[in-house]
């Protein structure tokens, strides 16, 4: 024979089980998303995007701002740096003023932020090189 849960009792059980789905998603899902959202970023996000943050932040350690011939020198294949430097134009992580580039937006900055604190929380580094 089947017997039904009076209302009270269903919220009695309902609350045992809530706190064990918070804890769980807080000490389980949680950091697993984390840890495999790193690596998908890592592996895919950054590949794409490391040479835009390491040209963007040349150009604004540059006071003066960059040539396009100093930065083409800098990464001697002319295509992929042109390629590079009209993505960060489009974006706005840079702004070309009187053919010389400067800093402009800095998402890739705080992209770069994000993940080293990542990195920092997930395998303990202390420095963004290690």
């Amino acid at each position: 024979m089947v017997q039904f849960l009076k209302a009270d009792e269903v919220w009695a059980y309902c609350s045992l089980f809530i706190p064990l789905v918070a804890l769980r998603f807080l000490f389980v899902n949680l950091p697993t998303y984390a840890a495999l959202s790193y690596c998908y970023f890592g592996v895919v996000g950054l590949g794409e995007t490391s040479i835009r943050i390491r040209i963007y932040g040349e150009i604004a350690a540059a006071p003066a701002g960059m040539s396009s011939a100093d930065v083409e020198r800098l990464y001697s294949e002319g295509a992929f740096a042109a390629m590079r430097l009209r993505r960060l134009l489009e974006s706005g992580d840079i702004i070309e003023k009187h053919g010389r580039y400067f800093a402009g937006k800095n998402k890739l900055v705080h992209a770069a932020k994000i993940m080293f604190a990542a990195k920092q929380f997930l395998l303990g580094t202390k420095s963004e090189f290690q």
